[in-house]
């Protein structure tokens, strides 16, 4: 039996896939922020304008959505500006090290950012986290705690993400959203299942109560209850 190529040869992590809401729910950063980290954007300086040079690569110049491999970078990126407040000319230098250092495009999706990764990120930076929030040690934590909501392959790159719903940064919270750009070609679903979350929330609109939605997927209500807290949230 010939097996169809849907993605024409292409790694679906890393196909323009999601626009800048979408992105942007996703990743729990603003829109604009999102536009800055992979458009740039020009900035003022006493001698006049300066340009702030993207610090994602999108997939794609002339296509403005981001991939998958884009949503993860954009996961872990979001935390160390948020917590640290950390000079984003700094945080380039240390992924264009990286990239260098394992010859690939997208470090921050790779497993070993969770092992040596993170130790060659703080060396990149220098002293600067030390002189941050928290320091070191609790910088190591903080991050290896949100990497908890993603999952890797065999290749040692990222094949899911549990997106946090309800806003708080914790990874306790329960992974019932998922994404995988291997599924619902990378929108967000009832993890285990393949049920887009934006079905449930159109039927939800047209009237359908969440035991009716619960029954008619064979889902549990607070599946149902987690896909509504997911498309009700905000940018952070």
């Amino acid at each position: 039996m010939k097996t169809i190529d849907i993605y024409n040869g292409q790694d679906p992590r890393d196909i323009p896939n999601y626009t800048y809401p979408e992105a942007s729910r996703l990743s729990g950063v603003p829109q604009a922020t999102l536009r800055s980290w992979v458009r740039g954007r020009p900035y003022p300086r006493q001698d006049g304008t300066a340009y702030f040079k993207p610090i994602i690569e999108l997939p794609d110049a002339d296509i403005p959505a981001l991939s998958y491999n884009n949503i993860i970078e954009v996961h872990v990126l979001s935390f160390i500006r948020k917590h640290h407040q950390l000079e984003l000319r700094k945080v380039r230098s240390a992924i264009d090290f990286m990239k260098k250092k394992w010859k690939m495009t997208h470090p921050l999706t790779y497993q070993g950012f969770k092992t040596d990764g993170i130790d060659l990120f703080i060396e990149q930076l220098g002293g600067t986290i030390n002189a941050s929030r928290g320091g070191q040690m609790v910088f190591q934590e903080a991050i290896e705690a949100r990497l908890t909501r993603i999952e890797y392959g065999d290749d040692g790159h990222s094949i899911r993400l549990f997106p946090f719903v309800r806003n708080l940064d914790s990874p306790q919270q329960p992974k019932i959203i998922s994404a995988d750009p291997r599924v619902s070609f990378g929108k967000p679903v009832i993890a285990g299942t393949g049920i887009p979350v934006t079905n449930i929330v159109e039927r939800l609109e047209a009237g359908d109560s969440i035991a009716e939605l619960a029954d008619d997927f064979q889902i549990q209500p607070a599946q149902v209850e987690e896909a509504i807290r997911y498309m009700l949230k905000k940018a952070a």
